[in-house]
């Protein structure tokens, strides 16, 4: 679809293709380890990060995570805020953001309100999403392409989110991507406040667009889906953004769907499970 601009200072916004401050923070090069970027802060995070692979791990084992989602009606939910609960610092960072009425939300405040709203139905569908795509598509991968598409709207421009996202898919490495990423809407937030223009609000549909790109580059590995994957998706969207009825999240998702004159991605460019 058409994507509008984002105002004058951040046309850098999510659905501009224009240059940008943020052009010369694009690795040209496969990524080297966040240590590159942030010194010793991965070692200082690494006990925080592995709480959250835990998550991961428990939303691989498929039948057993349904089968705790029919006892528990809210499995997935209770789960992941009591890891974010866990992960002091991302908890701080997230609750910082919020009482400083900062412009954007963070990754973990993100994942809090997604599990405050999550069902049985939402734990399903996550848990689908990896059995059908494998890593690529971690429950922590797919909160990731909602949440940059969400908070990164107007802020960054689609072309590097869609890098990110697919840089994602084969490195692995959540922690890098999300640091990143909220560093430079930090920078973002920082130059529109600087030069005192209004922050650019893409309507939710846009959000929403961009997200299933992200979605299709990170973890389903090709441009369209399968009629499975909109399942799946419908559910996953809604609970990213709550406020979208089921026609907006369908409509958003029909030029997607699978067409006979697409090929999807080759085996030398799939992800290995």
């Amino acid at each position: 679809m058409a994507l509008s601009h984002a105002a004058e200072v951040c046309s850098s916004g999510l659905f501009s293709t224009t240059q940008n401050f943020h052009n010369s923070a694009r690795p040209a090069q496969p990524i080297p380890l966040a240590s590159t970027f942030f010194g010793s802060s991965r070692k200082l995070d690494q006990k925080t990060w592995s709480l959250i692979t835990d998550v991961q791990k428990s939303q691989r084992k498929g039948n057993a995570t349904r089968a705790s989602a029919a006892g528990s009606g809210n499995s997935f939910g209770r789960f992941f805020k009591k890891v974010l609960n866990s992960t002091p610092i991302l908890g701080l960072v997230s609750n910082l953001a919020v009482d400083a009425g900062n412009s954007f939300v963070h990754y973990s405040q993100f994942g809090r309100q997604v599990a405050d709203k999550a069902t049985r139905a939402t734990d399903e569908a996550f848990a689908d999403l990896e059995a059908i795509h494998g890593k690529p598509a971690r429950f922590g991968h797919v909160l990731f392409c909602c949440w940059i598409a969400s908070s990164g709207a107007g802020l960054l421009r689609r072309d590097d989110v869609l890098v990110a996202a697919k840089r994602l898919r084969y490195s692995l490495d959540l922690q890098f991507e999300v640091e990143n990423q909220e560093r430079l809407m930090q920078e973002a937030v920082a130059k529109v406040e600087k030069l005192k223009k209004p922050f650019p609000d893409p309507p939710l549909v846009a959000r929403m667009d961009v997200a299933v790109q992200t979605l299709c580059k990170c973890c389903i590995g090709r441009d369209y889906i399968s009629e499975e994957d909109s399942r799946i998706l419908q559910l996953v969207l809604k609970a990213c953004f709550s406020e979208a009825t089921s026609p907006m999240i369908e409509d958003v998702l029909r030029p997607y769907l699978e067409r006979d004159n697409e090929v999807e991605i080759s085996s030398s460019d799939a992800v290995t499970t």
